[in-house]
């Protein structure tokens, strides 16, 4: 009668244990869907309002739209493909706004493809739009990024990345700078709507 008793009262206190286990799974994974950067992120030290300065970034960031850098963000965060980031270029008033296209460990290819046409691939894929190829002049120029990578197996090293603007390809970016450390990216981009001021 007692083990019943015990069974019973053992058996409650699992199912409770559960029932609230996978209330607080449900309650986290909505927050993290429903949450900003901002609001999660604890790392993040500031956040800096800026607006597009230069077509750099296409239809990613437009011109005059507004951002915010989340300053420290990747100090606890993962930096992922495709994130827009602010990258830190030496002489420069301020940090610019790039896309990541590379991460450590990505075999990066920069091949002349005709003339001052060079196509660049990230594991094999297109580092742009399908079959885009990037302006280079003189013809006979070598971009920076492919003689640093040629000494290193066309492997992006820890802690380096591809970053990348959408238009003016080359300008302050990988292809001009080479690989970009950590250390140069500075925040994360947060693109704000264009009614939010």
């Amino acid at each position: 009668m007692k083990s019943d008793k015990l069974l019973t009262i053992l058996t409650s206190i699992l199912f409770l244990g559960g029932v609230l286990t996978i209330g607080w799974v449900v309650y986290k994974s909505y927050r993290l869907k429903t949450a900003t950067p901002e609001d999660t992120m604890e790392c993040v030290q500031a956040s800096q309002l800026h607006s597009m300065r230069q077509p750099d970034m296409g239809a990613l960031l437009e011109k005059n739209q507004q951002y915010k850098i989340l300053v420290g963000y990747y100090d606890c965060n993962p930096i992922e493909r495709g994130d827009l980031v602010a990258f830190l270029v030496p002489d420069a008033e301020r940090p610019i706004v790039r896309v990541v296209r590379g991460l450590p460990g990505d075999q990066i290819e920069v091949r002349a493809v005709e003339g001052d046409k060079w196509e660049v691939l990230v594991n094999g894929d297109p580092a742009f739009e399908p079959n885009a190829q990037v302006m280079w002049t003189p013809p006979t120029a070598s971009p920076l990024l492919q003689e640093v990578l040629l000494k290193q197996d066309n492997i992006l090293r820890e802690n380096e990345y591809l970053v990348l603007a959408v238009s003016r390809l080359g300008e302050a970016d990988s292809l001009s700078l080479g690989p970009t450390a950590k250390t140069q990216i500075t925040g994360k981009i947060m693109v704000l709507p264009p009614s939010e001021p």
